[in-house]
């Protein structure tokens, strides 16, 4: 998996913090000319063009989005997933990905949808509070979707706001086997093994 040092930033930090952002969004890829397509947390999709992909930010983020979802994918090589946090003040994001070549087709777009809407509908019921079942939803798409660390994050949110505080610990670890050198992650995992003695229970 690519690893983006902005991809799939602190999911809980953007829940809890919003701001505006003047800067660019940058996006590289090898092959060129990937489609680039953005996922908003209400679960609609939108193709944003190819890369090498140049755009302001404020065009990017709803104003009330604290992230940005995106696929970028090009025929015959697997497609990346990648989270990107809103950048504050003036900050830009440059990201620069290496699509690997696919040995199989499979229907990206579906596989896509089907995600988009499970991860709205998850942060639907975080924000409402509703912890539990976007614990049930988060759990079911882990069949589905293995490897996206930013299931894993969610899945820390949901529990780490429920104060479910072991839970938590345990998910945000698997989100940074999967994506490691998360810096706002890393503070996360800090914080709780404190709170939790470093226990890490097998869920």
């Amino acid at each position: 998996m690519i690893q983006v040092h902005i991809t799939a930033c602190s999911i809980l930090l953007g829940l809890l913090f919003y701001s505006c952002s003047s800067g660019q969004v940058n996006i590289e890829s090898i092959p060129k000319g990937a489609e680039i397509q953005a996922i908003s947390s209400d679960g609609s999709i939108s193709t944003l063009g190819v890369t090498p992909y140049h755009g302001k930010t404020l065009e990017l983020f709803k104003s009330d989005e604290p992230f940005l979802y995106l696929r970028v994918s090009s025929p015959n090589f697997s497609s990346e997933s990648i989270l990107v946090e809103k950048p504050y003040w003036d900050k830009s994001v440059d990201l620069n990905l290496r699509l690997v070549r696919s040995q199989t087709q499979s229907n990206n777009s579906q596989s896509l949808e089907a995600f988009a809407k499970g991860l709205a509908e998850a942060q639907k019921n975080i924000l409402s509070e509703n912890y539990e079942r976007a614990d049930v939803l988060l759990t079911g798409m882990i069949k589905d979707f293995p490897d996206i660390s930013v299931i894993y994050d969610y899945l820390g949110n949901a529990n780490y706001l429920g104060k479910k505080f072991v839970k938590a610990l345990y998910y945000y670890k698997k989100a940074n086997q999967i994506e490691p050198n998360n810096r706002p992650r890393t503070r996360i995992i800090e914080k709780l093994e404190v709170i939790t003695g470093g226990q890490n229970k097998q869920m």
